[in-house]
């Protein structure tokens, strides 16, 4: 019994997810969500927050993938241990109390199904089934010694085994929790530093205004790229907290429901014997219980030592890291803001200088300004009292103009009224004549008949 304990407790913990696999499984995931992200959401807030912030959120992502497959793999095979507390492991044949006559055909019983569930593990990650192990260590230990102290005893060093292996498979899950944020800092001290770093460089060349306004520009791009760092650790360290300390309680609960199971439907059904039977019909096999508690107790202080070691070398990792973080954060801060002054100095005596300048010049152009629009004044004065002048002798020419013209058609009116008359006259004295004319022309037409009559009448005798 003592190797098998030994033996049996030395296999990786059943809900314990392997580096090597986790680490193949969790790059490919991550590099799969990449693929995805840069994809389709490349454009937008999380795909600009998860892809273009440095190294750092790789990283994170990296872990976070990791943590949260380890948890979908302890909570596959949490659903996998609780599957056995649905069965009942002692055979219908076996009735009655469990004793030395039958304790045997049990054992081998108990053995086929541990062979069976051996076979039936998930993905072969999972080791052994956490229940059957358990009856198997209850059956070997009352064959070794059928009395309650003995199997009760070797109940608990199994079961507090057990809540040390589950204790340890968190281990990995710890140092993300602690990593994660470690990371997020670190972005945001790369990030800061860098964006200092182009400020300075880039306000010690600096000639001109819009180089410095340029230059705040790319501080609060880096600045961003700092504190996106520090939010996307953040987000994932509390996720894989929460999730953390949920499947914890999950697990405590199996182990709880596995003790819960051992003792009433196991236990129970052993019959005890006294301490004077169990000296007469023991096996010839000499058993040192003693070195056995001694050897479990000291496993289980190594394991003790062990996790209590890593929390205090962890706490002093973590203490150090944030001290320096600090530190370096205060004086890259305390040299930031002392360059960051001199640099708002400079930049506003050269920004004063350029205003001064600026307002001697718009001086000059507002003098030269009021000057031509003092000349363009006067002479619009000078254009307007011509205007008038001449308008006023406009005003008196065609005053004038009317006088002649009513003097010029007084005298037209009169010309030609002295026309007129002389007109009348005229065709009066040419009306007299055309009518001596036609008195003439009627006298000359008589004369005529008369001399025609007269020579017709001298041809005819």
């Amino acid at each position: 019994m003592q190797e098998f304990i030994l033996t049996n407790h030395s296999k990786r913990f059943p809900t314990e997810l392997g580096i090597i696999p986790g680490t193949i499984v969790a790059s490919l995931v991550t590099l799969v969500l990449y693929l995805i992200l840069i994809g389709f959401f490349l454009n937008t807030y999380v795909g600009q927050l998860l892809s273009n912030r440095g190294w750092t959120p790789y990283a994170i992502i990296f872990l976070t993938v990791w943590s949260y497959l380890i948890f979908l793999f302890k909570s596959a095979v949490l659903n996998w241990q609780k599957q056995y507390l649905l069965v009942g492991y002692i055979p219908r044949y076996i009735t009655g109390k469990i004793n030395s006559e039958n304790i045997i055909v049990l054992s081998q019983y108990i053995n086929k199904q541990v062979d069976i569930a051996e076979k039936g593990r998930i993905f072969n990650f999972t080791q052994y089934s956490l229940l059957l192990q358990r009856i198997k260590n209850i059956v070997e230990a009352y064959i070794h010694r059928p009395d309650p102290e003995s199997v009760l005893e070797e109940l608990k060093i199994t079961s507090d085994l057990d809540m040390l292996g589950s204790e340890a498979s968190y281990s990995m899950i710890k140092v993300f929790i602690w990593a994660i944020p470690i990371l997020g800092f670190i972005g945001t001290v790369v990030g800061i530093g860098a964006a200092v770093s182009n400020f300075s460089s880039s306000v010690t060349s600096a000639t001109d205004i819009e180089v410095i306004k340029n230059s705040l520009s790319g501080v609060t791009s880096g600045l961003a790229v700092a504190f996106d760092t520090t939010l996307v650790s953040l987000v994932m360290s509390l996720g894989v907290m929460f999730a953390s300390n949920s499947l914890q309680k999950r697990e405590e609960a199996l182990l709880a429901s596995i003790d819960n199971y051992c003792k009433n439907n196991i236990l129970r059904r052993f019959e005890y014997i006294t301490a004077t039977e169990t000296t007469q019909n023991s096996l010839p096999l000499k058993v040192d219980y003693e070195l056995i508690r001694s050897l479990t107790e000291r496993e289980i202080v190594k394991y003790r030592s062990e996790l209590g070691n890593w929390d205090t070398k962890l706490f002093k990792i973590g203490k150090n890291i944030t001290i320096s973080v600090y530190k370096a954060w205060k004086t890259m801060l305390n040299e930031a803001s002392s360059l960051w002054q001199q640099r708002l100095n400079e930049a506003n005596s050269l920004w004063q200088q350029r205003l001064n300048e600026a307002n001697s010049l718009w001086q000059q152009r507002l003098n030269e300004l009021n000057a031509m629009c003092l000349q363009q004044t006067h002479n619009i004065d000078e254009k307007i009292h011509k205007s008038q002048q001449y308008q006023q002798n406009l005003i008196l020419q065609i005053e004038v103009n009317k006088s002649q013209r009513d003097d010029n058609r007084r005298i037209l009116t009169e010309r030609l009224i002295a026309l007129q008359e002389k007109t009348t006259e005229l065709l009066q004295k040419q009306t007299a004549q055309l009518d001596q004319i036609i008195r003439l022309s009627q006298g000359i037409d008589t004369t005529k008949r008369s001399y025609l009559r007269r020579m017709f009448t001298k041809d005819s005798d």
